[in-house]
Formats: C-alpha cells, structure tokens, sequence
C-alpha cells in the first residue's frame, strides 16, 4: 500500500514541566526516542515528533515543551476563585 493511502493522525501530549509527557510518549512508541529525566524543570526545549506506521495507519507522537515551569508565577492564572 502506497504512503499516500494510509491514515494519518497526530497524539500531542499536554501537560505541566516534569509530569512525564515525554516518558510517556517513549513507552508509547516503545523506544527511547525522547529524552526525559525525572525532574520538576523542563527537558524538553522545543516540539519534537516522531512518526511510527501500525498496519495502514500512520501516527505522528509530538512532545512538546511543557505548559508551565513549576516555577512559574503563570499557576495562579489558572487558579478558580
């Protein structure tokens, strides 16, 4: 089958600095493409994907640089009062 006729779909996985998104997109893939570290800080600096074909689909995992440092005074802005 042609390139051109598989399905294609993303997974972009959101969340805060140091939750594990990228850990996770690795045990998705099952391999360590990714790089993580247990860490409250980020590791990931900027969007990566990796693309991995199951029978005739096509998926694109990104990991993507996380929502907010745990630092970060940006928390309270979500907070609901």
């Amino acid at each position: 089958m042609s390139d051109s006729n598989k399905n294609q779909y993303g997974l972009i996985i959101l969340g805060n600095s140091g939750v594990g998104k990228s850990f996770l997109a690795n045990v998705l893939l099952d391999k360590d493409v990714f790089k993580h570290d247990f860490s409250a800080r980020s590791v990931t600096h900027r969007t990566e994907f990796q693309e991995i074909t199951i029978g005739n689909h096509c998926y694109a995992v990104f990991n993507v640089p996380g929502l907010i440092e745990a630092d970060q005074v940006g928390n309270d802005v979500f907070r609901v009062e």
